[in-house]
C-alpha cells in the first residue's frame, strides 16, 4: 500500500512491507479497502513500519544511502518527516532482525533480547518464528 507523506508533493510515496495505524478503519469512507494511505488526510501517522529487507534497496531501508534527487529516501521520510515512533527491519538472507525506536527526532538502534520487539503503546509484540512453510523449514 503506498504511504503519501507530503501535501506538497501529493506524487511522493512510499511503500512499506507492512505498517499500522491505531486508530484508523481499514475500510476507506467506511466501504472499500484502502488502497492507499494519506498521511494529510487521515492525519494520525503509522505507529510502527516494517520493511522485508532485499538486496537492492537494504542500503536505503537502513538509512545507508545518500538521497537520489529531491525525494527523501525511506529512512528519512519514516524518522525525520513522518515521526513514525518503530522500525523493523528483516533481512532474510541473514535472519537478522533489527529495530529501531524514535528517540527525538533520530532512531535508535534497539536491544532485542531472543529477537523479539515489543511495542507497548498498542501492546503489540513482534519476533522471529522457526517453522516449516511450503516444504522449508527456516525463519
Amino acid at each position: 500500500m503506498n504511504l503519501y507523506y507530503d501535501s506538497q508533493h501529493t506524487g511522493w510515496y512510499k511503500r512499506p512491507d507492512w505498517f499500522a495505524v491505531v486508530g484508523v478503519s481499514r475500510f476507506y469512507a467506511g466501504e472499500e479497502l484502502r488502497l492507499s494511505y494519506v498521511i494529510w488526510q487521515e492525519e494520525i501517522r503509522p505507529i510502527v513500519a516494517i520493511e522485508l529487507l532485499s538486496p537492492s534497496t537494504k542500503n536505503e531501508d537502513l538509512g545507508k544511502s545518500k538521497r537520489k534527487g529531491k525525494q527523501p529516501t525511506k529512512w528519512e521520510v519514516y524518522e525525520q518527516v513522518l515521526g513514525i515512533p518503530y522500525y523493523v527491519v528483516f533481512d532474510g538472507c541473514t535472519d537478522e532482525l533489527q529495530a529501531f525506536q524514535l528517540e527525538g527526532d533520530r532512531y535508535l538502534k534497539m536491544e532485542l533480547p531472543e529477537n523479539k520487539v515489543w511495542i507497548p503503546s498498542v501492546e503489540l509484540g513482534l519476533e522471529l518464528w522457526l517453522g516449516e512453510y511450503r516444504g522449508k523449514n527456516r525463519q
